[in-house]
């Protein structure tokens, strides 16, 4: 008996109602797409190079591309997006870019998008992010880029980004090339310990030591920040001990210097009235003056100067919260007499506008003390509290330039107390002794 080799006709059938099946559910994923883009595009602000976008035709004809800046993959689905250059603005939709479940990476370099950080992890399997050269500002969290394992490429440079490097960038394994040049990010650079990481880190507000796992990377990645180590210089032993040292003495001699100041107000009030009235114009501290050959020359600015001179920004800490607070500016705008000079810098006492006097040590000896040692000591000073010690109020750090503020105090002169000098309606001293 002959065997029959033709496939039965409803084999055949089958085969034919599964191939038309699968190629219409094809095309629907496809036009689900197209929708979801649209819905994106009506998202965006300024999209006129965007005009081929439309339901006419879908955004992929297999690997080419039919509409502008969509990326396609070889069996038609969208891999990616490159929206450069286009003069886009508003705020990334990422829940509609989520809904296309093809998408690995996107670039939106150079446009005008602004707001916080995208929250990409909805995007999971993202290969690369591209957001450099737009107006994205605010800290980033430091959990941003958790779960998104697949990540290769991120360059967020010159945008306005500020705070702590994320820490869950170091949790990406497959990472190779990261930018984050000409933001505001600040602290300690997190441990990268990718093999074959490129990464750039220049001109942010950055500190400390470079981690070991970076030490190979071009010195020129970690300009305009205050770091140190491999692959710069060397980073100095901290000296504790010294810091804690000149804070507590400049303390003493800044509340010394105002015992004094005052006595010396006391004895010359007579017959120096028009030298008063001239100390009360609108003088304002110069904070960022550089140090007279003099000691004893105490600059001092008018208001018109002082303004041009307040942009290389920073702010005051405050380590007291019993004290109401008050900005840079209002102190810089103050009115000021200069209280005296020593060793360790100048006084002055800053009349605020809408508060009280207030006392302004400038250090002039201190420029290699780091940002962390310094923050931490006058926290720890901040926490001092006795009846017979003028507690700090605030601090202002920069590089080359270190505040001290204390609340103004009137009591007369130190030297008259210890030595039984003072008038009689002055109290005396009742420390003890033994």
């Amino acid at each position: 008996m002959a065997c029959n080799s033709k496939p039965p006709y409803w084999l055949i059938t089958l085969l034919l109602i599964q191939v038309l099946l699968t190629s219409s559910l094809v095309l629907s994923d496809d036009e689900e797409d197209a929708k979801t883009l649209m819905k994106f595009k009506d998202s965006l602000l300024n999209a006129q190079q965007l005009s081929d976008w439309n339901l006419v035709s879908l955004p992929c004809n297999n690997k080419t591309q039919n509409w502008t800046g969509v990326m396609c993959n070889n069996d038609g689905t969208v891999f990616g997006l490159q929206l450069e250059n286009m003069g886009l603005s508003g705020t990334i939709d990422v829940d509609t870019l989520a809904e296309v479940a093809s998408i690995r990476t996107l670039s939106f370099m150079n446009n005008s998008f602004e707001g916080p950080m995208p929250d990409l992890r909805k995007i999971g399997p993202l290969r690369g992010i591209f957001l450099s050269y737009n107006k994205f500002s605010g800290d980033i969290s430091g959990d941003a880029f958790s779960g998104l394992s697949g990540l290769r490429k991120v360059e967020l440079a010159n945008n306005g980004f500020t705070g702590e490097i994320p820490t869950s960038l170091t949790e990406l394994q497959l990472l190779v090339d990261l930018q984050l040049q000409n933001n505001e990010f600040e602290g300690e650079i997190p441990d990268f310990e990718q093999k074959d990481l490129k990464a750039n880190f220049a001109n942010n507000r950055l500190d400390g030591s470079i981690p070991k796992g970076l030490k190979n990377q071009d010195p020129s990645s970690f300009a305009g920040n205050d770091l140190c180590g491999k692959p710069l210089r060397s980073c100095k032993k901290r000296n504790t001990l010294k810091i804690i040292i000149i804070a507590i003495a400049s303390l003493v001699a800044v509340l010394a210097a105002i015992v004094i100041a005052t006595f010396l107000c006391r004895t010359k009030k007579n017959g120096k009235n028009d030298y008063k009235s001239q100390t009360k114009k609108s003088h304002r501290i110069d904070a960022y003056n550089k140090t007279a050959d003099n000691p004893n020359e105490i600059q001092m600015h008018t208001q018109k100067e002082i303004y041009k001179r307040t942009d290389n920004g920073g702010k005051l800490h405050f380590v007291r919260t019993d004290r109401e607070r008050f900005e840079l500016e209002d102190l810089l705008r103050a009115s000021a007499d200069v209280l005296g000079s020593g060793s360790f810098g100048s006084s002055y006492k800053a009349m605020l506008t809408n508060g009280p006097a207030m006392v302004v040590k400038r250090y002039k000896e201190m420029s290699n003390v780091r940002k962390e040692e310094f923050h931490e000591h006058m926290r720890l000073l901040g926490s001092l509290s006795h009846p017979n010690l003028l507690p700090l109020v605030a601090y202002y750090y920069k590089k080359d330039e270190k505040l001290l503020i204390t609340d103004f105090a009137v009591n007369g002169s130190l030297a008259n107390h210890l030595h039984v000098k003072r008038k009689p309606d002055e109290p005396g001293l009742d420390w003890a002794t033994d």
